[in-house]
């Protein structure tokens, strides 16, 4: 099986319905130990390339095998869609306009003029390529997305330091 794991975020992955049910069952003993549990709620199954399915059920010490994982044909995984296919929907754009707004909220500090830009430099840097970055790297990327993502740092960028779209040198 496979076991990817980022922050709290987990996938449990394997070809074999056995094996998931043994490695879920495990997964609830040992937190069980710590005082911990599943969140039932959060938690779901969602079979790839199966064609008849089996169900996997919770673990619980008076009951087994009674409850079972919901199932699901398309789930969030780090912000990023995954469907029963495998297939992946990129997010870039909405998490732009997330970053976007977040931006704009301190526009006021943007545009003070008092603040040096070198200090406004490290609270864009601190924050908002995070914002965009995360979960990147399970993201599909085209030349197309690329282009976007490119295009809103060089637009922050230029609103953090007051630069003109237009840049003409005088001295030329």
């Amino acid at each position: 099986f496979a076991l990817v794991s980022v922050g709290s975020e987990m996938c449990i992955r394997d070809r074999s319905t056995v094996v998931l049910q043994e490695v879920f069952t495990t997964l609830q003993q040992h937190a069980s130990r710590y005082c911990m549990q599943l969140n039932l709620d959060k938690t779901c199954i969602m079979h790839m390339n199966t064609p008849v399915p089996q169900p996997i059920y919770y673990f619980t010490p008076l009951h087994p095998y009674t409850k079972t994982v919901k199932v699901v044909y398309a789930t969030k995984y780090l912000g990023i869609s995954v469907n029963e296919n495998g297939t992946l929907k990129s997010h870039i754009g909405p998490k732009l306009v997330t970053a976007r707004q977040s931006f704009n909220k301190l526009q006021r500090l943007w545009s003070h003029n008092d603040i040096e830009t070198k200090f406004k430099l490290k609270i864009y840097k601190g924050i908002f390529p995070h914002i965009v970055l995360y979960a990147m790297h399970h993201d599909w990327h085209t030349v197309s997305t690329l282009h976007k993502l490119d295009a809103w740092h060089c637009k922050q960028l230029r609103r953090t330091m007051k630069v003109k779209t237009t840049y003409y040198d005088r001295t030329k």
